[in-house]
């Protein structure tokens, strides 16, 4: 979960609580892989945390290119 939480870096006019990260990490498939580094992710498991982390701010509106690029 320290790479998704890593993302309050970029995005620090909102407020991010944990059970909002849990939820996001659920949606996208990442809930059992929380724990692992960001080096240890496959491509698609990457692609899957860059969404989440796009959603991690309740979007109204998300504009995506190709959004399943190299997802397993």
């Amino acid at each position: 979960m320290l790479e998704v939480r890593n993302c309050r870096l970029s995005m620090p006019a909102i407020e991010v609580t944990e059970e909002r990260i849990e939820e996001v990490l659920e949606m996208v498939g990442l809930a059992t892989n929380a724990s692992l580094l960001y080096r240890k992710y496959s491509l698609g498991m990457r692609q899957r945390l860059g969404q989440a982390a796009a959603l991690l701010n309740h979007p109204q509106l998300l504009v995506v290119d190709e959004p399943t690029t190299s997802q397993e």
